[in-house]
């Protein structure tokens, strides 16, 4: 949508399968795209924008992890840039309904016909869960099983590691819709610049 209203857009993932369906979605040849992820920008590059999705915040488990993104980040944006990103907020214990009888899902696919998708819980620590995401295709009797383990840190955490990479101005709101942030909110949409 922002390359569709004139703006230069570069899109980055590690997953080159990602990247395909990207390129195929409506104005996607009009995004530059990169495989790999914010280290393998130029060094002199900078943007007026880096939005990270798909609450991929969370996959960075340790702080060393947190530091060395947002530091990357940080050197790429323009003065007056904004990072802006999701997690999910902790105290609203989302992996609670990740049990296979509330997260059940099924589409139809064109291709692949119907796809079953679940999630269950496999171990919950302070700051961490780790689930399993299963995927039945086609009525096949077994499903493709994933592990995941995400972080959850709060805001006053996510602030707190965005201040000791240089950035001064963080502002949460609790959902993509503008709403404020509060404890009650499900997401953290963190703004920093």
């Amino acid at each position: 949508m922002l390359a569709a209203r004139g703006h230069e857009v570069t899109g980055i993932d590690p997953a080159a399968a990602m990247l395909d369906i990207a390129r195929q979605r409506p104005g996607g040849e009009k995004v530059r795209w990169i495989d790999g992820d914010i280290l393998a920008v130029g060094t002199a590059e900078c943007f007026d924008l880096v939005l990270m999705t798909g609450h991929v915040f969370q996959v960075f488990l340790d702080d060393d992890q947190v530091l060395a993104v947002f530091s990357s980040v940080r050197r790429h944006l323009e003065d007056g840039g904004r990072l802006v990103f999701e997690s999910r907020n902790p105290l609203a214990r989302a992996w609670e309904r990740w049990t296979p009888e509330q997260s059940f899902r099924t589409i139809e696919h064109p291709a692949m016909g119907t796809v079953e998708t679940w999630h269950e819980v496999i171990d919950v620590r302070v700051g961490r869960v780790s689930f399993r995401t299963c995927t039945r295709v086609g009525g096949q009797n077994k499903p493709t099983i994933s592990q995941s383990t995400l972080a959850f840190r709060d805001h006053a955490e996510i602030e707190r590691l965005l201040h000791k990479t240089g950035f001064a101005d963080v502002s949460a709101l609790g959902g993509w819709d503008g709403q404020s942030f509060s404890a009650r909110s499900s997401e953290i949409i963190t703004i920093a610049r």
